[in-house]
């Protein structure tokens, strides 16, 4: 059945006479619930790395390569993460739907003790706020460590749906990462 039909057909009351009864159910598409899968592969980052250098913050990168794999919701989403831009596009959302997010990916650290942090940024440029990914990680030995993350948020305002959004990486220290992608859970609430 289709989330934009009006009722749809389940079962009614217990099995009597090994018959079960069907009604058309009151409920209809403001009540139900849609779900998409949209898991973004980076292939790019393998040969050039994102490097944060100096202390200064770096953008996560991902060019949606060859392994991208889209199951799209019924209700008019097409995309999330927008590759020419490395931003996500949550414009094509409602207030209340709400987001997972995976993120996948490798940091390679370039001193011992070295503390690194990951926020996803949204409602870029007008009025951004982070959601904390990895607050304040320490990692004691220098080298590569894998960091699989998942967090979920829901679409509060127009500020969020409206706006973009990015990974951002801050370390005082220089770490290069490479990004595997990430695979983000939609769940569109019922119109």
């Amino acid at each position: 059945m289709s989330l934009v039909t009006n009722k749809f057909i389940i079962p009614d009351g217990a099995v009597s006479q090994n018959i079960q009864k069907m009604t058309s159910s009151s409920l209809g598409p403001a009540q139900l619930w849609d779900f998409g899968i949209f898991d973004y592969r980076d292939a790019l980052t393998a040969t050039n790395p994102v490097a944060l250098t100096g202390g200064s913050p770096a953008i996560l990168t991902n060019n949606s390569s060859t392994g991208t794999y889209k199951n799209l919701p019924d209700e008019d989403v097409t995309d999330l993460w927008i590759a020419a831009t490395d931003k996500f596009d949550f414009s094509e959302l409602n207030i209340g739907d709400m987001v997972e997010i995976r993120l996948d990916c490798e940091v390679t650290t370039t001193v011992v003790n070295q503390d690194y942090s990951i926020d996803l940024e949204l409602a870029q440029p007008t009025v951004p706020y982070l959601i904390p990914i990895i607050q304040s990680e320490n990692v004691k030995t220098v080298g590569t460590h894998s960091v699989v993350r998942w967090m979920g948020f829901y679409m509060k305002d127009l500020n969020t749906i409206n706006g973009e959004g990015q990974f951002i990486i801050n370390s005082a220290s220089n770490l290069t990462v490479r990004v595997y992608g990430w695979y983000i859970k939609l769940t569109k609430k019922g119109r």
